[in-house]
């Protein structure tokens, strides 16, 4: 209710006269940068149809698919995300813009572990060997952050990621992941779609149990 009478004030602002080419003071954002990095799918559409630029960049080099692609996002925030996400491609948004540190909007959306973004950006193109300046491909980031994201299915982005052309991260670069015990239930996906494995690997073998299930299976 709330955010639908914000949305009829943003509307009224509009049909008088507010200029949708307005910035803030802080960081120079539009309007639709705003809508987007707080996951406002009604007032994105609304900014849109008043011509609101769809890669408008910020002081930050954020576009508002980078802005909404870049917030950390609580689970229950997850779909009105995706809901911005997919009206900014289709109102075509470039889904290989990239900010100062070349994140992609895939980088951003692997490291929130949004599932539905991750394939929303992989079916308009994304590339999932792009590599920030840091030399990480999204394929690092949502691996830093299973741990964590558990309950938002990051098996099924590493799923998604591998079955798009993924490069296959080393080991060597995932201490983080391995020496925490919460990656266990997580490492027991069987990317192959069968299932959860029966045995359950501790920490040091956890590595080895996802390296060479990507390396050695065929991923359907």
């Amino acid at each position: 209710m709330f955010a639908h009478c914000v949305s009829r004030c943003a509307r009224s602002l509009l049909q008088y006269g507010a200029a949708i080419t307005g910035r803030t003071l802080d960081e120079n954002d539009t309007p639709l940068q705003v809508a987007a990095g707080n996951g406002l799918p009604e007032h994105a559409e609304l900014y849109l149809r008043y011509g609101a630029a769809v890669d408008k960049r910020n002081d930050e080099g954020l576009t508002p698919l980078l802005a909404a692609c870049a917030r950390p996002q609580e689970a229950q925030e997850l779909e009105r995300y995706f809901r911005v996400c997919r009206t900014l491609l289709a109102a075509g948004a470039d889904v290989h813009a990239v900010d100062r540190d070349k994140h992609t909007p895939l980088h951003m959306a692997c490291r929130n572990a949004n599932a539905d973004v991750v394939d929303l950006l992989l079916a308009n193109g994304a590339r999932v060997n792009d590599m920030e300046y840091g030399g990480e491909a999204p394929m690092h980031n949502i691996l830093k952050v299973a741990c964590y994201k558990v309950s938002q299915q990051p098996e099924r982005i590493v799923r998604a990621l591998l079955n798009h052309g993924s490069i296959r991260v080393w080991p060597g670069a995932l201490p983080t992941v391995g020496h925490r015990q919460a990656c266990v239930h997580w490492f027991e996906a069987d990317f192959r779609g069968g299932g959860a494995s029966a045995n359950v690997v501790q920490p040091p073998q956890i590595i080895w149990h996802y390296w060479l299930s990507c390396c050695c299976d065929v991923i359907n």
